[in-house]
């Protein structure tokens, strides 16, 4: 199998994910319009389009970690998040403060980034194959199958876990704590997130690389020694920046968000306690894939973020807000926990 071959079944991959995508846009567009609900068809389009745009960037990312070339990934990061803020400012000023409008400037600056890419990407292509042109892309697929098939069906799971936080709130409190905490997340999560994002996508290739022959019990060693330093990192990060959470909520809200929003500043070091172990847990489970136990991952995934959905939900039920980042603390533990088990487990 060759390096041309590996591209080609990734691009059977990729189309195929996309006739599945625009399929069900295109059934979700018919429902829309046979229940007269006209006014979310060009939602659903726009959401369409940045899912494809966003799934070929992240696919397009993995091509250019694996060949080492990870500034094109970190500036097409930064591109995308400054782009975003401006075609979304953009499209709200011309038709007006629209869900429509947000989906279509998150389009908007996916789009020009996918197109940058697909132009690299080409480049290196054509670079690494110059005999190659013949190669087959079915063995090559069947195994990117088989690895991947588990990543997608926990991401259903992922996707759940997050969105349990806005339903519990919408279900058992109300619309307007939505927004509240929506606010609360973005001060405490999305740093922390992006900043464990990019870590991940820094050390990830490297492990790989240095894995090389999962059945290598030297191998396997080397990544979980590595993975054991990055964990003990990470709790003491979550500490520090708990600590300073602690510290800083008050003038961190009075700088960043409304004063309308400042009674839940002190639940800002619950939030970044609650997203830093999540990601280190993520940082840990990055084990599973690396060895090539994708199904593993989807235990993982499918039993502890079932089990934090549940937990948000209930810890809502029982104490609004304050009980919805309670129980995000009390998850990301039991999602840490479990998926140290999980990993602890495999040979």
């Amino acid at each position: 199998m060759t390096y041309f071959g590996f591209v080609r079944a990734g691009g059977v991959l990729l189309a195929g994910a996309t006739g599945v995508l625009v399929a069900g846009a295109a059934g979700l567009v018919a429902v829309l319009l046979a229940t007269s609900l006209v006014e979310f068809v060009g939602l659903a389009a726009s959401t369409m389009l940045f899912a494809i745009c966003s799934g070929y960037t992240h696919a397009l990312n993995c091509l250019f970690n694996a060949a080492r070339i990870r500034s094109v990934v970190a500036v097409g990061a930064g591109f995308e998040a400054v782009g975003r803020i401006a075609m979304v400012a953009g499209v709200i000023a011309y038709v007006g403060p629209t869900s429509t409008a947000v989906m279509i400037g998150y389009a908007g600056a996916a789009a020009p980034l996918l197109l940058v890419q697909l132009a690299l990407a080409t480049r290196l292509i054509r670079r690494r194959i110059i005999t190659e042109v013949s190669a087959s892309a079915a063995p090559w697929v069947r195994q990117m199958w088989i690895f991947s098939w588990p990543l997608m069906a926990a991401g259903v799971f992922n996707w759940a876990y997050f969105a349990s936080q806005r339903w519990s709130l919408e279900l058992f409190v109300s619309t307007a704590e939505v927004g509240r905490f929506y606010a609360l997340t973005q001060v405490a999560s999305a740093p922390v997130a992006v900043a464990g994002s990019l870590l991940m996508t820094t050390i990830q290739p490297v492990l790989y690389s240095r894995m090389g022959d999962p059945s290598s019990s030297l191998n396997r060693e080397y990544v979980r020694r590595a993975l054991r330093l990055v964990v003990r990192l990470g709790l003491l990060g979550t500490l520090a920046l708990v600590i300073a959470a602690a510290t800083l909520h008050d003038w961190a809200y009075r700088i960043l968000v409304s004063s309308d929003y400042s009674e839940l500043s002190s639940l800002l070091p619950a939030v970044v306690a609650a997203t830093s172990l999540l990601q280190v847990s993520i940082a840990l489970g990055s084990y599973i894939a690396i060895t090539n136990n994708t199904r593993a991952g989807l235990v993982k995934d499918v039993v502890g973020n079932a089990a934090v959905a549940a937990i948000n939900m209930l810890f809502t039920y029982l104490a609004g807000v304050h009980g919805l980042v309670a129980g995000m603390v009390v998850g990301a533990l039991i999602h840490l926990s479990w998926t140290y088990r999980v990993v602890s487990r495999l040979k």
